[in-house]
């Protein structure tokens, strides 16, 4: 605190002529003649001397403390869904007492994919704000005091301003230290888990395989009953996981009802095993018409779940086989697969099908909507240790000196107290400082060291190449994988044309896909639902971990060409917390202005739902073509979507671009780059001596080559003091920097 027998000026009651604070029209090259001077008594002084930040000592924490709400709100929210998805799962009576899933809603796939769609995104807005939240305390824990600076500065050291750090990580003390360890743990959850807190079903079923005429249609089916086709229908005994078989005359009634759809034969080939919503597949088979009557005309095969190689029944004749099997393509114009039980003694003889067409008889899915106690669980706890751990941040700074969050505070802070270890060095950057020069040169007797100021740079120029390199090697591994991801997605769709056709392009963007134990890329999966979970997820903590550095990179470059703007405009300073009547301004969402930390945290919002839609974590339900649930029938799957990954390097894309776009923008001001720099942002910030030092940073400012003379920047020539040239933030009258002129 500045006291009247500390203020440098003058100690005793004289009256002092102070220069104009808030200039009319200020020429961007010739000082304007100083209109009159103004008397101010050593009262006036000081009275203004009091200290003005002690009642808004604390204001800081005001934003901490309304962090540690936030997150508790959000805590109350996950505890409230869980209570309604524990309430709604006790309806349910398949549900386990101990299972780490349970089922709280049944029905139309589409309903269940709609609501598992909309759940998502409001996950994904929950753990954006805690996240948002959650890194802004990160930040004001490890945010440098001017206590700290000074510590560091007198040991040549230098601390970073208005980022996230992890150099100041090793600043600070070992609570504080404590805390951020424990903010960034209890984010892992929330990467890892949180998406699969909810998540669906799909339901497949297994389907007989039936080859019959190839005019069949819903007008002459029933004529193809006959008793010998409803006993064959009926006396399949062989099934057992799938139930009963559906009936002739259940097949027929759908069938002539218009419960049905044809497809080419290229469509044909894409069923398998299991597929969803198909309870019968009718092979068309050209040999056959339905004049030839029913029991000439359809020949009727096992389940497909039961067996690969479908064995083919046809009264009357017996044990003839065809390959329309999971493992086993239809092939147009080519004999189909034909087995022979010669070990039974039978060798009946083989007949041949043409297929060019077959028919679906459909049935309705019914989906599952689940929830995850145990994650549910994991999230809530990871929560409450971070409200807690925020709600201490907040008591804890009551009890220190406020940090210097922005450059706005920096700039602020040493205006008001120049450090005297920056002295005569207003020519230095943040890069001179990292290469040593700052440190042969600081101290209040070191020799002056005048240098000519370098012209604007590009925002490239900003971030730290380390920070360049960290950032883009994390965004293009994230990009490369996805790309690579998605290659191996669309891969058996693609024919070996040059061109997508359109067919293959609605295959590869028209579903989701889930993942059977065959594995994907490469990798077999057998494994835990809990970590079929963390599998899924993995792409969320790349996208975070890539989203740190992107957001450090163009922190960095927003950050100073907010600083690079005070030497063109003069304005107030953007600070964490202004004090009420003075000019100076509210800050940012920290450092970086709403313009651009809005759109990018609704993009980064809207890239983890995308993430959570592309790879996800889902149960496969197994049910008979009778639409019954088959015993045993449930698996994990990892499922991902070739639409969403797509849209999810798109927009990455998009956002690499736009990093590039900015970091070709030069800055506004020919200001030495400090960067997060404390040395670089003090050595800008020694205003001349005859300002009032308490008021400074509280006016309109304006960095620039200062008129009023700077304590102790004086030469001797001839026995006359001649001023070196100096360059500083100051509320007082400034002229435009010459690039060729040298300053001190």
């Amino acid at each position: 605190m500045f006291s009247v027998s500390s203020f440098s000026l003058n100690r005793y009651n004289i009256l002092l002529p102070v220069a104009k604070r808030f200039p009319v029209d200020e020429d961007s090259t010739l000082l304007e003649e100083y209109a009159g001077n103004r008397s101010t008594s050593i009262e006036a002084i000081a009275s203004s001397f009091e200290p003005v930040a002690n009642p808004s000592k604390h204001k800081w924490i005001t934003g901490v403390s309304l962090c540690a709400w936030i997150s508790a709100t959000m805590l109350g929210i996950n505890l409230i869904f869980t209570i309604i998805a524990a309430s709604l799962a006790s309806r349910h009576p398949e549900n386990g007492s101990y299972s780490p899933t349970a089922v709280v809603f049944k029905g139309g796939c589409g309903t269940v994919k709609g609501w598992n769609f909309a759940l998502h995104l409001i996950i994904n807005v929950l753990s954006t704000g805690v996240l948002a939240v959650s890194n802004y305390c990160m930040q004001t824990l490890v945010a440098p005091t001017r206590e700290e600076i000074d510590e560091h500065h007198q040991r040549g050291q230098w601390l970073d301003i208005g980022t996230s750090s992890l150099k100041n990580l090793f600043a600070i003390n070992w609570r504080r230290r404590a805390l951020w360890i424990i903010l960034i743990l209890t984010s892992t959850p929330f990467h890892v888990m949180y998406n699969s807190m909810v998540f669906g079903s799909t339901s497949s079923n297994s389907f007989d395989v039936i080859i019959g005429p190839k005019d069949l249609n819903s007008l002459n089916v029933m004529s193809l009953a006959t008793p010998a086709i409803e006993k064959c229908f009926a006396s399949d005994t062989t099934r057992t996981n799938t139930g009963s078989p559906p009936s002739w005359s259940q097949i027929s009634s759908e069938i002539s009802q218009g419960n049905f759809q044809k497809f080419d034969f290229e469509s044909c080939n894409s069923f398998g095993t299991m597929s969803p919503g198909v309870r019968l597949l009718i092979m068309l088979a050209e040999d056959l018409t339905v004049s030839d009557g029913g029991n000439a005309s359809l020949r009727k095969s096992l389940s497909s779940y039961e067996y690969g190689y479908q064995s083919l029944w046809g009264y009357p004749f017996f044990n003839q086989s065809t390959g329309l099997g999971s493992s086993t393509q239809c092939l147009n114009e080519t004999e189909s697969f034909t087995w022979i039980s010669e070990s039974a003694g039978f060798s009946p003889p083989l007949k041949n099908y043409t297929v060019h067409h077959c028919l679906t008889v459909n049935i309705e899915q019914e989906c599952q909507l689940l929830y995850s106690p145990p994650i549910c669980i994991i999230i809530a706890i990871a929560t409450a240790m971070k409200v807690t751990a925020i709600f201490l941040a907040a008591r804890m700074g009551r009890f220190r000196s406020p940090p210097l969050l922005t450059m706005g505070d920096a700039v602020a802070s040493f205006m008001s107290r120049p450090d005297v270890t920056t002295r005569n060095l207003c020519w230095i950057s943040g890069k001179d400082v990292r290469s040593g020069r700052w440190k042969s040169s600081r101290g209040a007797d070191a020799p002056v060291n005048c240098r000519c100021l370098s012209r604007p740079k590009f925002w490239l120029q900003a971030p730290t190449p380390m920070r360049w390199l960290a950032s883009l090697a994390m965004c293009f591994t994230t990009l490369t994988i996805s790309i690579y991801c998605l290659t191996m997605a669309v891969k058996p769709y693609i024919s070996h044309t040059s061109w997508l056709s359109l067919s293959e392009f609605k295959k590869i963007f028209g579903n989701d896909v889930p993942l059977s134990g065959d594995g994907f890329i490469g990798i077999n999966f057998d494994m835990s639902m809990l970590s079929y979970v963390v599998l899924a997820n993995t792409p969320q903590l790349l996208v975070t971990i890539s989203y740190y550095g992107y957001n450090a990179v163009i922190t960095s470059m927003l950050a100073a060409d907010e600083y690079s703007s005070y030497g063109v405009d003069r304005k107030g300073l953007r600070v964490t917390w202004p004090t009420p009547g003075n000019k100076q301004r509210s800050t940012y969402w920290l450092s970086v202005p709403y313009r651009y930390s809005v759109p990018m945290l609704v993009t980064f919002m809207i890239l983890h739902w995308m993430i959570s839609q592309a790879f996800f974590y889902e149960l496969s339900v197994l049910y008979d073509s009778n639409g019954v649930k088959i015993s045993g029938g449930e698996a994990s799957l990892l499922g991902y979507s070739s639409t969403f990954i797509f849209l999810a390097i798109l927009v990455g894309g998009v956002m690499m671009l736009g990093l590039g776009i900015l970091a070709f923008k030069r800055f506004k001001s020919v200001i030495p780059l400090a960067g997060s720099c404390s040395a670089a942002i003090s050595a800008a910030c020694h205003p001349p001596s005859d300002e009032v030092m308490q008021m400074t940073g509280q006016d309109m400012v304006k960095w620039g080559e200062t008129v009023s003379p700077q304590d102790g920047v004086m030469d001797h020539l001839d026995g006359v003091e001649v001023r070196d040239a100096h360059c500083s933030f100051t509320s007082l009258d400034t002229v435009r920097p010459i690039l060729t002129k040298p300053y001190a």
